[in-house]
This record gives C-alpha cells, structure tokens and sequence, in this order.
C-alpha cells in the first residue's frame, strides 16, 4: 500500500483468483461541481479511534482469460480488502 498524495492509495498485490500482479487507485472522495455532495467519510468508533475501511476490490489484470467478453479486463475475482485507519 503507498500514498501517492493525500487522500488516494495504490492497494498492490495478486489477484486470489489467477495470481496477475495488480495495483488499484482507491480515493477517499472526489470533488464535483454542480451535484449533491456525497463521498464516504471515515468516521470514528465510540472510544475515538478511527475505523478501518473496507473497500470493495476486483481483478483488472490485462491476462488472457477465457470466456473473457471483448474490451474487458480482469478475470471476474472480486473481493474485499480491509485498509487500516490511518493514525490521528
């Protein structure tokens, strides 16, 4: 896991399904102009210590893969990953 600049992590590993290297950008938020705000905030447990997120990951290796539809990536895994919460 890096931060390549606030707010934004690169989660890098293997797929558990066909083992392809991969690296997925995870923001916490994004800025749109002109809409509702929305975007999911880290908030606290009781005793004040953050939670861990829990985001949703999927493959999005270039492999070849059969069955595979034309222009698609990945091999279909998906999975969950916990990111640890940052210290205060």
């Amino acid at each position: 896991m890096t931060e390549p600049r606030p707010d934004t992590l690169i989660l890098s590993g293997h797929c558990p399904r066909c083992a392809a290297a991969i690296d997925v950008p995870v923001v916490s938020g994004v800025f749109r102009t002109g809409g509702p705000r929305s975007g999911r905030r880290q908030h606290g447990t009781p005793d004040g210590t953050a939670r861990p997120r829990v985001e949703l990951m999927m493959c999005t290796c270039d492999e070849d893969h059969p069955d595979r539809p034309e222009g698609r990536y990945g091999c279909g895994a998906y999975w969950t990953v916990r990111v640890p919460a940052a210290p205060r």
